[in-house]
């Protein structure tokens, strides 16, 4: 019954209006990090700071390869955002140009990604940007989804009234399209630290050595390759983003 009730979820949610995302990275040119932080808080205070314009988050990767870039991105919403941009966008590019890409060293594809509503939880009561935000990226094997796995992980999640927030994401453009992410929100280091709350749940909910199937499903579904898998934490700055 399970399993005919996660592939009913699945072909519902193969019919429901995508929630999409977007964001992006740039890495500030060696000795222009503060330079590049005053012209985008700048920039976001003069276009993304008033009702009607574009809400921009931006955080700092604090670990793994790309330390010390920058990622901005936009809230969640439907794909009729891009068909109806705020008045200013573009004035706010040619700002951006001449502002804030002297001071850019590498900036990354724009990726578009959907928000996979329907496995995603929330059990904080918490909205808007967490302070910290940890971030696993996997790819897939051809053919194969995090979908149904996803499933079983929050319904552990709401059984157990657990007080997580996590997120779930398939990339949808802009790079490798068999990556997936999930995202877990987080107040201090010490919360980020110990991100196993899921891990707890699950076996409490699924029942003793359910875990250890879980990951033997998990290892079927993402390449073997050694970079398939990787985390990165990502800490919040308001200073860059716009208000909320």
């Amino acid at each position: 019954m399970k399993k005919i009730i996660i592939m009913l979820s699945i072909c519902a949610s193969l019919f429901a209006q995508q929630t999409i995302t977007w964001n992006r990275m740039h890495k500030p040119k060696v000795g222009k990090r503060d330079a590049f932080i005053r012209a985008v808080s700048d920039k976001t205070k003069k276009y993304n700071s008033k009702e009607g314009t574009a809400v921009i988050r931006t955080y700092q990767v604090i670990n793994g390869p790309n330390v010390g870039s920058f990622v901005r991105g936009g809230l969640p919403g439907s794909w009729e955002q891009f068909d109806n941009p705020p008045s200013n966008r573009q004035t706010g590019r040619d700002y951006w140009r001449k502002n804030v890409m002297p001071y850019v060293e590498e900036a990354g594809a724009q990726k578009t990604w959907e928000v996979l509503t329907e496995v995603s939880y929330n059990g904080t009561g918490k909205t808007g940007p967490p302070k910290l935000y940890k971030v696993r990226y996997y790819h897939l094997k051809p053919g194969t989804s995090m979908f149904g796995l996803a499933g079983k992980i929050k319904e552990a999640l709401v059984a157990t009234k657990s007080e997580v927030r996590i997120g779930w994401y398939k990339l949808e453009s802009g790079g490798d399209r068999s990556t997936w992410a999930v995202g877990t929100a987080h107040d201090t280091f010490e919360s980020l630290g110990d991100d196993q709350t899921w891990r707890v749940a699950y076996e409490q909910h699924h029942g003793k050595g359910s875990l250890k199937e879980f990951m033997k499903e998990f290892g079927e579904v993402v390449q073997s390759n050694p970079h398939a898998r990787f985390a990165e934490n990502y800490r919040y700055r308001p200073d860059m983003s716009s208000p909320e």
